[in-house]
């Protein structure tokens, strides 16, 4: 989500943005005091006077970056949700070439990328359904499911046969995956017991590919649940 960047006071790079200048260094306390609202309190929480408040400035210095508190709360979900992306587009890139194998892959990368920001889970898997972000979560969903439709293209490159492949499949295996894995990443944060990354890990892998019917199961490390790590 954020990346270290010690050549400069600002300590934090957003997207490629780096704090060179003062303005910049309180545009990114204002993010970070609103990933910590939003991670912690919800939607809700997220005034510009409270933002204001942990981020220790004044609201000219809001309104210096954004025009609103709507388009505030907005960019800094979207903040999160790029990350998410991106860790899933490098971890598809880097993946191996059995499905059942890449599933656990991509599963643990992104997995871990929750794991590193606890903050990422919260506002990505639980927030994003409350009222004020679920419109604005939903049209990015798609951003995600498209990891369906590659595993699928994958497999049947390799000679795979699909044991269902059209239409209706098509626009809701994807729909199907992603919300199911939602819904066990949600109970996992809240609620992880033993459960490390490497066991929910390989549960998500094995969810996709039974959802799915990419590969073999048996083939991408086993279901076991693993202690937390």
């Amino acid at each position: 989500m954020a990346e270290p960047d010690s050549g400069n006071s600002g300590g934090r790079r957003w997207q490629g943005v780096d704090p060179v200048d003062r303005r910049t260094e309180r545009k990114l306390k204002l993010i970070e005091a609103g990933i910590d609202l939003l991670a912690a309190e919800g939607p809700t929480a997220v005034t510009m006077r409270e933002v204001c408040r942990r981020a220790g400035l004044t609201g000219r210095y809001f309104y210096e970056s954004f025009d609103n508190r709507d388009t505030f709360l907005f960019h800094i979900f979207d903040l999160v949700v790029d990350d998410a992306e991106q860790t899933i587009t490098q971890a598809i890139a880097t993946a191996p070439g059995d499905p059942a194998e890449a599933t656990v892959h991509i599963a643990r990368a992104f997995t871990d990328f929750l794991v590193e920001d606890p903050r990422r889970g919260q506002v990505l898997l639980i927030q994003s359904v409350t009222s004020e972000l679920y419109a604005h979560g939903r049209e990015l969903t798609g951003r995600f499911t498209a990891i369906v439709e590659v595993l699928k293209a994958s497999f049947t490159a390799e000679g795979g046969e699909l044991p269902r492949d059209d239409a209706y499949t098509d626009r809701w295996d994807p729909l199907a995956v992603f919300g199911a894995l939602a819904f066990v990443y949600q109970d996992w944060l809240l609620h992880p017991g033993d459960v490390g990354a490497e066991g929910i890990s390989s549960y998500i892998g094995h969810l996709i590919t039974s959802l799915t019917g990419v590969g073999a199961v048996g083939r991408a490390g086993g279901t076991g649940g693993g202690g937390r790590d």
